[in-house]
């Protein structure tokens, strides 16, 4: 490749000219001698400023206005795929003209209105007025347990006569569900072959006719005739919790992520393919319609019957940094308004054309993180860390009467950790990421080498001058770019705020802890705290009040890292994580953490405890974390491993919580089996009656607060997918 205006021109052809100078990923298309002229070399260190983009509208996402530009854009994908492949096969150092489409701005649509408020709550939610989907959930009355492939309900109160008043079983594996006023909606994996293929358990079977209606099967999504994946979506009727009736179903295509309900709405996320004709010469493709039917989520309904794909054409979005098959799908319910009616349908689809990784939520907007690699090729590419990108997509969710309502997107370098790495306070996103290094580059030469000395600790970055402040807002010297080092990553805090269509940076926090990665954060009002490891813990404390000076504030730095953080009042953080050795970095045992963080520039850890060598969903699932604080007890799954012949404390294990005086182990709960050196895996607790519940997989226990050491004063053993308790009232799906 040449240097001078070609080098521009090559830019403008695969539609990079809008991100310029801001993306590194376009410096795999431009040679050594262009760099420094297109001003990438003084960016390497610095990273990507949002508000460099001279047009916010580039990373907008493109809504299809019909079938034919749908259908356009299917073929164009397939095409490009195709056209990847032969310039790889013929040229692996990463020249690939990528023919990347053009980037516009869609139409807008309609206006928000208020969420209802929620029902009786057991889950531990990340956001007030946002519930998220679980295995059980409550009425305040009854329990609905999600448990195989069946829907238990339970009279819970008063406690010590818990009785199962119903079992239903559902079609395929459930995964979540939610209580919605006399309502229950129920989410579950479906495996089914396609059409014309034959199955048994899951298998094809020559000269076999019998499809049944679930078929686990090896399943390729670049090939179609290994089944397809579904989720599973019924509402029932349980305003009487001993007769539930189905009132509708529907099924689609994509498997499961996640899912939140604010008021009588649900929006449950869907990861799926757009296309399967991975391989398939574009000369070889069928026409529009039979394209549109094949290449596109397949869906079927309760009422409708089977439908040509899922949601319309017009509810189709393209995410043009991202233009792989892979399809998020964020399908909206409005539960209270489900009815056999088949003139209404009974959710909305809105589909992005690319992969979701992340689901972040508030009451009035979802938030959807999608992997933007630029193409697998640019696995070859100059700089193996330049498709390390994320997109995030802001969707209304403040109507009742709309789908998701797309409103504005923006692209970070960097990985997201999980859905508290994001947070929405007064309008704007603050978003935590990791950086992934290059393995080589251009990085700050210590003082000792000749270079001038690195601002430690890391400081924000001007929004209007680029420069670099302390924390008395004096510009400081920025350091020598000239040692060509290893470069191993860092991490970065942005405030994301929306102008017109377009997510911009209104300030930022760079070069975080270099070398480490994020293992947990959280945000409440003006405040921020992130943690990242590698061999020791720095807690960072992050002061957000002003979203385009945000201000590191303190760093504590001690051995391993915290995997959870839970606010106990305004001055206290509680944590789940692990012990590390200081010197190896290796992990020691999980541990339980406080903090004092009522001043914020000085946080200080004041108590510990050890769990010893195991593993608790808590350390990876919230919703497993269950903190009282009025009662000021914690409750969290344990499964503990030692050496053998020694005791384990596996269960449900229960402590006081002091910010005083710290944890005081109260008791270990355990739903034992037939053999006890086995008990059952723990999953979730809460408070019903005032006795404590304890969920796990084979059975449900209630145990007043007062004795918790004793035994459980009722018990309710829990159906497996293949037995069932009682009488089962089976619900048809169609």
């Amino acid at each position: 490749m040449k240097c001078g205006k070609n080098v521009r021109s090559r830019l403008n052809r695969v539609g990079m000219t809008a991100l310029l100078p801001l993306s590194v990923s376009a410096a795999a298309l431009v040679p050594a001698c262009a760099r420094e002229d297109l001003g990438m070399r003084h960016r390497v260190d610095q990273g990507i400023d949002l508000r460099d983009t001279p047009d916010p509208i580039a990373l907008r996402l493109r809504q299809m206005k019909s079938c034919d530009e749908l259908e356009e854009t299917l073929r164009s994908s397939i095409e490009r795929e195709a056209a990847f492949a032969s310039s790889a096969r013929a040229d692996r150092s990463g020249n690939v003209d990528l023919g990347m489409p053009s980037l516009a701005q869609p139409e807008g649509v309609a206006a928000p209105m208020a969420a209802e408020d929620d029902g009786a709550n057991i889950t531990n939610n990340q956001t007030d007025g946002v519930d998220e989907g679980d295995l059980i959930k409550s009425d305040g009355t009854h329990l609905y347990i999600a448990t195989g492939d069946q829907l238990t309900i339970a009279k819970a109160v008063p406690a010590p006569e818990l009785a199962r008043v119903a079992t239903l079983k559902l079609v395929g594996t459930t995964r979540e569900l939610f209580v919605v006023g006399g309502r229950v909606i129920v989410f579950a994996d479906v495996w089914e072959p396609r059409e014309g293929e034959p199955y048994d358990s899951g298998h094809a079977v020559a000269g076999s006719d019998a499809t049944p209606d679930i078929a686990i099967a090896p399943y390729d999504p670049g090939y179609r005739g290994y089944g397809r994946q579904m989720t599973a979506v019924s509402v029932i009727d349980v305003s009487e919790p001993a007769e539930p009736a189905l009132i509708r179903s529907y099924k689609t295509e994509g498997s499961y992520l996640t899912s939140r309900r604010v008021g009588n709405r649900v929006y449950a996320v869907l990861q799926g393919r757009i296309h399967k004709f991975h391989g398939v010469e574009p000369s070889a493709l069928p026409a529009s319609a039979e394209l549109l039917r094949q290449a596109l989520p397949g869906a079927a309904d309760s009422v409708q019957g089977e439908l040509p794909f899922s949601g319309a054409c017009t509810d189709y979005y393209v995410d043009d940094l991202s233009p792989g098959a892979a399809l998020s799908d964020i399908f909206s319910v409005d539960v209270a308004a489900v009815t056999a009616d088949e003139a209404t349908p009974m959710g909305q689809h809105t589909l992005v054309m690319g992969q979701g990784a992340v689901v972040y939520a508030s009451t009035e907007s979802l938030y959807l993180a999608t992997n933007a690699h630029f193409g697998w090729w640019s696995r070859w590419a100059w700089d193996a860390a330049a498709s390390a990108r994320t997109s995030v997509h802001k969707f209304s969710i403040a109507s009742a009467e709309h789908a998701a309502r797309y409103l504005a997107s923006g692209s970070l370098p960097g990985r997201i950790l999980n859905q508290f790495s994001m947070d929405e306070y007064e309008g704007n996103l603050r978003i935590a990421m990791t950086t992934e290094g290059t393995g080589f580059g251009v990085r700050p030469m210590p003082a000792e080498a000749g270079g001038e000395p690195v601002t430690s600790p890391p400081v924000a970055i001007d929004a209007d001058s680029g420069a670099s402040r302390d924390d008395d807002s004096t510009v400081s010297s920025s350091s020598s770019l000239d040692g060509p080092v290893f470069d191993e990553g860092s991490n970065d805090l942005w405030i994301l705020g929306e102008q017109g269509s377009a997510l911009v940076s209104l300030g930022s926090v760079r070069g975080l802890a270099p070398g480490e990665r994020i293992f947990s954060a959280r945000f409440a009002g003006s405040r921020g705290f992130i943690v990242t490891f590698r061999q020791v813990d720095p807690l960072f404390t992050f002061d957000l009040s002003d979203p385009e000076r945000p201000r590191l504030l303190g760093e504590l730095k001690i051995p391993g890292f915290s995997n959870y953080i839970h606010f106990i009042g305004e001055d206290h953080l509680l944590t789940i994580g692990n012990d590390a050795d200081e010197q190896t970095g290796i992990t020691t045992g999980m541990q339980l953490s406080l903090f004092d963080v009522s001043d914020m520039t000085r946080p200080v850890r004041t108590h510990i405890f050890d769990l010893g060598q195991g593993y608790s969903e808590a350390n990876y699932d919230h919703r497993a974390f269950a903190f009282f604080e009025a009662e000021a007890m914690l409750a969290i799954p344990v499964q503990a491993w030692g050496s053998w012949g020694e005791s384990q404390a596996s269960g449900l294990r229960v402590f006081d919580v002091s910010v005083e005086t710290g944890f005081s182990a109260r008791a270990l709960i355990t739903h034992s089996g037939a053999d006890p050196t086995y008990p059952a895996a723990m999953r979730r607790a809460f408070l019903m009656d005032g006795h404590l519940f304890a969920l796990s997989d084979r059975r449900l226990t209630a145990s007043p607060l007062a004795g918790l050491t004793d035994a459980p004063v009722a018990s309710l053993s829990l159906p497996r997918s293949d037995t069932f308790d009682g009488d089962v009232i089976i619900l048809p799906f169609f």
